[in-house]
């Protein structure tokens, strides 16, 4: 539906193709990943974007794949990661894997992006070894909906399938998924503004840069959500 929108133009605006803090925030997934589940030999990265996650995957020894539907989105990963990249529709078509085969499945800020999310979870599910994790983040979608706090977040018109928690829940139970943990992010750095932040800086003052997680879900404006295949 949105296909033609990922081009150079979103990637430039909404990404900021070389965005440090985007990466550190990576970096921060990365972690959070592996203290859910080591000895990830392969990992997929569904709606990989520009490859940098894929990146520190490598550097970890992890052999990487990755799929997106932006043309020029692999065109720049390609630049940033080794893994095998393929521009792929994740919500339409079935995956070009065999079952059973990755230790580690990842979406990042990608389910909002779909119309049949409930595909992408099953899809998930199907390629992960038993045992496996797959990893999500995706805005809550019952906070950005709240009549107090929507007019504060940012718009942004590819986000046409934002979901509470409880949907999210039903929907991994029922592709299979019988270990589900979730965590909610409040900010992504603090002080919270980006702004602020740059500014602290160039005065020489220290900043944190990554989720700060909050268990009062309510507040919070992303969810992560850990899931594992059964074994």
């Amino acid at each position: 539906m949105f296909k033609n929108l990922y081009d150079r133009k979103y990637f430039e605006e909404i990404h900021k193709i070389d965005n440090p803090e985007r990466k550190q925030i990576l970096k921060k997934d990365l972690e959070f990943l592996v203290s859910k589940k080591i000895n990830i030999r392969k990992i997929l990265d569904v709606g990989c974007g520009l490859g940098e996650f894929l990146g520190y995957c490598d550097e970890s020894g992890m052999k990487t794949y990755g799929l997106d539907i932006s043309e020029f989105a692999i065109s720049i990963a390609q630049k940033n990661t080794k893994a095998h990249l393929k521009k792929w529709d994740i919500g339409k078509k079935r995956w070009l894997f065999e079952n059973n085969f990755f230790d580690a499945v990842c979406a990042f800020d990608v389910l909002e992006h779909v119309l049949r999310a409930d595909f992408v979870i099953k899809e998930a599910y199907r390629v992960l070894k038993k045992g496996g994790i797959f990893l999500v983040t995706t805005p809550n979608g019952g906070l950005e909906k709240s009549s107090i706090l929507k007019n504060l977040l940012p718009y942004d018109p590819t986000h046409i399938n934002l979901k509470n928690l409880k949907y999210w829940k039903n929907s991994f139970t029922k592709a299979g998924f019988n270990n589900i943990e979730v965590k909610g992010c409040v900010f992504f750095g603090f002080p919270p503004m980006p702004t602020l932040r740059n500014k602290m800086r160039s005065l020489g003052l220290g900043v944190y840069v990554g989720p700060i997680f909050s268990n009062l879900l309510s507040i919070c404006g992303t969810l992560y959500i850990a899931a594992w295949r059964r074994k």
